[in-house]
């Protein structure tokens, strides 16, 4: 007998050159038919984002481990370039970044409020990967970052 299995949809190139760019997308995305070629709604993945934003700021709930800063050290200029590869599981301390159950409005509101913060905000805390940022290259670090997840939200 033949096995029937679902697949999820291919995940869409995704590019932002900054916020305004993210900002855009997620708008749109917002109130169009889509699929999800990952786990999270919409919303999760909008109030994800703005949670990370969030704690650029406020500082992260996590330490990751020695090898992994050591090597988010050394990979640092191509971090900044190039979208985060899916796939990277938060330690447990990390678990406050993970995406309660939200609809795409209170997802979307969130980072709005979090992209605000974070034209108006000066203060930064170092990333906790790869470590000290000027603004500019946490702008590039959080669009790198929103690509990754934002590609798993496929238009119809």
């Amino acid at each position: 007998m033949a096995t029937v299995t679902q697949t999820k949809p291919r995940r869409r190139k995704v590019h932002y050159s900054g916020f305004d760019d993210l900002l855009a997308d997620a708008e749109r995305l917002a109130t169009a038919p889509v699929r999800l070629a990952g786990n999270w709604t919409p919303g999760q993945i909008y109030w994800h984002l703005g949670e990370a934003m969030h704690a650029s700021i406020d500082g992260f709930p996590f330490t990751p481990s020695l090898p992994l800063r050591l090597i988010g050290r050394v990979f640092r200029p191509l971090l900044l370039r190039v979208s985060a590869p899916p796939g990277y599981k938060l330690p447990a301390a990390g678990a406050p970044l993970l995406p309660p159950a939200k609809t795409n409005a209170e997802g979307l509101e969130y980072l709005r409020a979090a992209v605000a913060r974070l034209r108006t905000e000066k203060k930064r805390v170092p990333s906790p990967v790869v470590g000290t940022l000027s603004i500019p290259q946490w702008e590039q670090l959080h669009c790198r970052h929103a690509e990754m997840h934002m590609s798993h939200i496929v238009p119809e």
